[in-house]
């Protein structure tokens, strides 16, 4: 029940910056929309590990709805979310290289989206290996991003 509180919670934070990201966003507007689909994304991405290194017991059908609904947050128009001047305020964590090196940040995107495309490919098979080396490939681009786009902390 909790989880489905948590799911509806954020698919309908995605859904509504996702409408708000079509028009141009104000810089404090765009740093709230990316936070949200972050967390969206972490609420997802993150029992995808806990099941990957053993925290808690695999579930494909929970591995399958997670994958499916983080597919379709990569699908959203997320380079839309760093508008010039969203550099600064509201507790980002984005480094100006975002900005600097947009042609690599979208680089990013683009390798992450493809990752998570074959990890919710191969979530539907139902072959648990593949699953677990898939995550670690889609993880691996994750970290990439973060690695070089996000304040060190």
């Amino acid at each position: 029940m909790i989880m489905r509180k948590v799911l509806l919670t954020a698919t309908l934070a995605a859904t509504c910056w996702a409408g708000v990201a079509q028009a141009a966003m104000k810089p404090d507007d765009a740093i709230v929309a990316r936070k949200a689909v972050m967390r969206v994304i972490g609420l997802n991405f993150g029992p995808l590990g806990a099941m990957v290194k053993g925290k808690v017991p695999f579930n494909q059908e929970v591995f399958k709805a997670n994958t499916q609904r983080l597919k379709l947050v990569s699908e959203m128009p997320v380079e839309k979310y760093f508008p010039k001047g969203s550099e600064t305020g509201k507790g980002t964590t984005v480094t100006q290289d975002v900005w600097n090196e947009w042609d690599e940040f979208e680089e990013g995107l683009k390798k992450w989206r493809m990752e998570l495309s074959k990890l919710a490919d191969v979530a539907q098979s139902g072959d648990e290996a593949a699953m677990r080396k898939q995550f670690a490939a889609t993880a691996k681009t994750c970290k990439g991003c973060h690695d070089d786009f996000r304040e060190k902390k």
